[in-house]
């Protein structure tokens, strides 16, 4: 996880985008071990959805709905509104 922080913090769109990966697939099959670091996940996806880079947008797009199912409720409260613009 400390790996994928790193790359989403990169200023290298080939490292924000493995990392966006890396990250979609921790929420998948991680179970609980993602709980405590949603919210810090959720924004550093959503913090890429602008990107300039057109595969950093398209897997942004494929990371926010393995969020909002790993945890609907805060999803919906926190990140919905943001996700429908």
């Amino acid at each position: 996880y400390e790996e994928v922080l790193k790359g989403l913090r990169s200023t290298k769109e080939d490292h924000v985008h493995g990392a966006l990966i890396v990250l979609g697939e921790l929420v998948r099959n991680t179970g609980d071990f993602m709980r405590p670091r949603y919210a810090e996940a959720c924004e550093h996806v959503l913090k890429h959805r602008e990107s300039s880079n057109k595969a950093t947008r398209r897997t942004v797009v494929l990371v926010m709905p393995r969020l909002a199912v790993y945890h609907p409720q805060a999803f919906v409260k926190e990140h919905l509104g943001t996700c429908m613009k």
